[in-house]
């Protein structure tokens, strides 16, 4: 079941990194470990588990989103014309396999802890690498370049710019951004349940890694998945009190950062101030980021969508592919918010679908409340604060936040498909306990 949990782990981990030329006709490393975390938890699956197996709301509703998703994109494709983007529709069908080996190896609370620590975990791993990026290791530069799928990153680099921000093997820094809030909120919600144990564990190590997040988080300089990781950490640190522990590795985190990323985070913060003369008057009050994208949105983006408001343009508009008909109001790669973007991409109608898709996922975050104790809060709050990012940029529509968070939903189903999931006294050292307090529906 660990195993399951890793595989999963890496995948998201790994959602940006590509295998050489002579390998390149293979799905992506990514895909390849959720198949293969699928085949596992299907061996390891029990004659008495198959009857609960069975489909939910939750997989007709996002299954109709995706049917809804190829007819639009097909009726685009007829009307504009241009090509079906098989790969954009392929995407949701993964992200929904994804959500599937959890809800077959998880039968208790230690399963779904130990399934959600596997899931998590190998962001240290993600944030290693975005640190030492950072500090121009170049091995570790030469290595992101070469095998990870980073077109953001290679553009400045190619310019000779020197503003690198993190990517990792996530691929963008945005994406990176929001795939290490989700993580540091799961590292958030274990170390909650943590505390409430009957038998007490030190999270130290769990600390240690939930600020080594943190740290790789301000790499990224990018300040709205920042904020939401920031809101996560608060919210846990209510939940918590304050603790010595906290405050030592807070500050130290905070100090260590700093004197690595200050520069860089000054810079960051310098050039939000700076006014560009095609800005107009009326906003030049808001940071230049946000300013920029409401240029864009006005100048851009509606012109565009007003033409096709109901069924957008295609998957595959921001590609800038060589279509016979073309937004011409558009010259920049990105819609810079969520919510526009799917406008754009499939019009208000598909955008409309995805926000029942949304609300569904906090109703089944509801309905497993019990399992994630007092880690539920920390969840909701990060799962929040990402969709206000949504405003200002597209963290459930670019690799990163969906790898991690589709095969942790999973593991929410499994937990609230019972009314309890059974709690677990933990044991010191390797060995543990389980105490069946009540059992659960099958």
């Amino acid at each position: 079941m660990k195993l399951v949990g890793w595989l999963l782990g890496f995948s998201a981990a790994l959602v940006g990194a590509r295998f050489p030329e002579a390998l390149a006709a293979l799905p992506s490393p990514s895909t390849i470990l959720i198949f293969l975390a699928l085949g596992v938890s299907v061996l390891c699956l029990k004659r008495e588990d198959v009857p609960r197996l069975r489909a939910n709301v939750f997989d007709l509703i996002f299954l109709s989103y995706i049917v809804l998703l190829s007819f639009v994109e097909i009726y685009n494709a007829l009307d504009v014309p241009h090509d079906i983007a098989t790969g954009a529709i392929s995407t949701q069908l993964i992200l929904w396999v994804s959500t599937w080996p959890a809800r077959l190896v998880i039968r208790n609370q230690r399963d779904f802890r130990a399934f959600l620590l596997g899931i998590a975990l190998p962001a240290v791993f993600v944030s290693a690498l975005a640190i030492a990026q950072m500090l121009r290791i170049e091995a570790v530069s030469d290595w992101i370049a070469t095998n990870v799928n980073a077109g953001g990153l290679e553009s400045r680099l190619q310019a000779g710019r020197t503003d690198i921000r993190a990517t990792s093997t996530i691929g963008h820094w945005t994406a990176l951004g929001g795939y290490l809030a989700v993580a540091g909120a799961l590292l958030c919600a274990e170390l909650i349940l943590r505390a409430s144990d009957a038998v007490k564990r030190s999270g130290l190590w769990l600390t240690i890694a939930i600020l080594i997040v943190f740290v790789a988080a301000i790499a990224t300089l990018t300040f709205s998945t920042i904020a939401v990781l920031a809101v996560a950490l608060l919210v846990t640190f209510l939940k918590l009190g304050a603790r010595i522990t906290w405050v030592v590795l807070g500050g130290a985190a905070g100090l260590v950062g700093w004197s690595v990323f200050g520069a860089e985070v000054a810079g960051r913060l310098d050039a939000q101030s700076v006014v560009s003369k095609q800005t107009a008057d009326e906003l030049q009050w808001l940071p230049s980021t946000v300013a920029y994208r409401v240029r864009i949105w006005q100048n851009e983006t509606l012109p565009a969508l007003e033409q096709r408001p109901l069924t957008g343009w295609g998957q595959e508009v921001y590609n800038f592919p060589s279509w016979t008909q073309f937004p011409t109001s558009l010259s920049w790669v990105s819609p810079e918010s969520q919510w526009l973007g799917l406008a754009m991409r499939g019009g208000v109608i598909v955008m409309l679908a995805y926000v029942i898709v949304l609300i569904l996922i906090f109703v089944v975050l509801h309905r497993s409340r019990a399992a994630l104790g007092g880690g539920y809060v920390v969840v909701v709050a990060m799962l929040l604060a990402l969709i206000a990012t949504g405003l200002i940029n597209s963290p459930f529509s670019t690799n990163g936040v969906p790898q991690i968070l589709w095969p942790a939903l999973g593991a929410i189903m499994a937990a609230s498909r019972m009314r309890a999931l059974p709690e677990v006294a933990f044991a010191s050292g390797r060995t543990a306990s389980l105490q069946m307090v009540r059992e659960g529906s099958r």
